[in-house]
């Protein structure tokens, strides 16, 4: 994981989200699975701005605030953007 998260990768999701995935089991192939503190090889943080539709802006803030899920909004888009990249 640390030469992985060295060269830009990204630290996996929770091992729920490949389980039947069929890119891991369509040649027969074997899936170990370890558990690891993602948090660990988490990279710097990088401010950033972003444009987005305001409408959107106001799901997100409300998803947050009914959930209870995330802390804010950033964390709101590193989960979502960790579970696309996962699907890649």
């Amino acid at each position: 994981m640390d030469v992985l998260t060295e060269q830009g990768g990204y630290v996996p999701n929770n091992s729920s989200d490949y389980i039947g995935a069929p890119r891991l089991s369509g040649d027969g192939g074997v899936i170990t699975l370890i558990e690891l503190d993602p948090e660990k090889y988490e990279s710097k943080v990088i401010k950033f701005n972003l444009t987005i539709l305001s409408n959107l802006l106001t799901a997100i803030d409300r998803c947050i605030e009914e959930n209870n899920h995330h802390k804010n909004r950033s964390a709101f888009l590193a989960e979502l953007t960790r579970k696309e990249i996962v699907h890649h």
